[in-house]
């Protein structure tokens, strides 16, 4: 199961660092929440309904591989067939004309949807594939004591893959366009070992998973076999979750997050934007900037379980936004 973390973290991290590679070079940082807003959103509303519709239709195991090579054969589409055709398909602008963010989403239309499907896979990688998975197969008791190594193990990929990305791109024959494609399709080529490499863990996982006990061996063969109580609507489900007042306060502290995270990216990447001008040189720094924040993530997971002993979970979780409220006052 760690591995497992591993390789959807690992394929969230060069996703990320392409995405924003291809929108901030051709429509600015400013483009971005445009995009998330009236792209991301909707996209991601639709995939919801659409992954509740069809659990109720497939079992466990054909509902995981189908969203997983959705995304994968995407990603590998993207790479091999729509960038390599991008001045065919993009509505290119008469020479002289200004365009503003929104337009240029519209009219590098390839980069949007890139942008928007890394962004659902942000969200259905770990959070939903993964920890479906994780729950199914560790029991209540083991959880304590596996979880944490999943975050442990998990917090590698970013060092992994930037240090991969980097020397992939240190590789390029040119720094233009032509040279950036080579890289896109030899990320893709590697996304497609991964891919091979999740399904094959996922299936080994429920294998070796359903043989501990008896209540294991049964919730093996839920897992690959469609289950028969009803499930509950999707909408039926929301409007308990919204009783919850601990999943409401939850809900608004990521809300928040989201927020500060937005105000904080548009200006940083607006300025990555104006160093690094063309897509080999930011997806370099990218790599090696995803590099650091591992190796920050790695430490800090090793050590927070002291810093909440001492600290309490209220104060440990207000450090990051004093810190980026006082590292904006200059």
């Amino acid at each position: 199961m760690s591995i497992l973390m591993f390789l959807f973290i690992y394929v969230f991290t060069t996703a990320r660092d392409t995405k924003d590679t291809l929108i901030v070079s051709s429509a600015g940082a400013e483009a971005i929440p445009f995009l998330k807003l009236y792209g991301v959103m909707p996209c991601a509303t639709l995939f919801i309904v659409g992954y509740s519709k069809l659990s109720d239709a497939v079992g466990k195991h054909t509902l995981f591989c189908t969203t997983v090579l959705s995304f994968f054969a995407f990603y590998v589409l993207f790479a091999f067939v729509l960038f390599p055709l991008r001045d065919t398909l993009h509505f290119l602008p008469a020479p002289g004309v200004t365009s503003s963010p929104a337009q240029l989403l519209l009219r590098y239309w390839s980069y949007s949807l890139y942008f928007i499907v890394s962004e659902l896979y942000a969200s259905a990688g770990v959070p939903l594939l993964f920890w479906q998975c994780a729950n199914d197969v560790t029991s209540l008791s083991k959880a304590k004591r596996f979880y944490p190594l999943f975050a442990v193990t998990g917090n590698l990929a970013p060092i992994v893959s930037g240090k991969i990305m980097g020397w992939v791109v240190s590789r390029q024959k040119s720094q233009d366009d032509v040279g950036f494609g080579q890289t896109l399709r030899t990320l893709a080529l590697i996304k497609v070992g991964i891919c091979v490499g999740i399904l094959g863990i996922y299936r080994l996982v429920y294998r070796t998973g359903g043989n501990t006990d008896d209540e294991s061996a049964d919730n093996q063969t839920v897992a690959f076999k469609k289950p028969k109580k009803k499930k509950v609507p999707l909408s039926q489900s929301i409007a308990e979750l919204s009783k919850s007042k601990e999943l409401r306060s939850m809900a608004i502290m990521v809300l928040c997050y989201n927020v500060c995270i937005e105000l904080t990216e548009v200006l940083w990447k607006g300025l990555l934007r104006k160093t690094y001008t063309s897509k080999s040189s930011y997806m370099g720094f990218m790599a090696g900037f995803s590099q650091t924040v591992g190796v920050i993530a790695f430490v800090m997971q090793l050590g927070v379980t002291q810093i909440i002993e001492k600290l309490g979970w209220k104060r440990t979780a207000l450090i990051p936004p004093i810190a980026m409220g006082l590292l904006a006052l200059p």
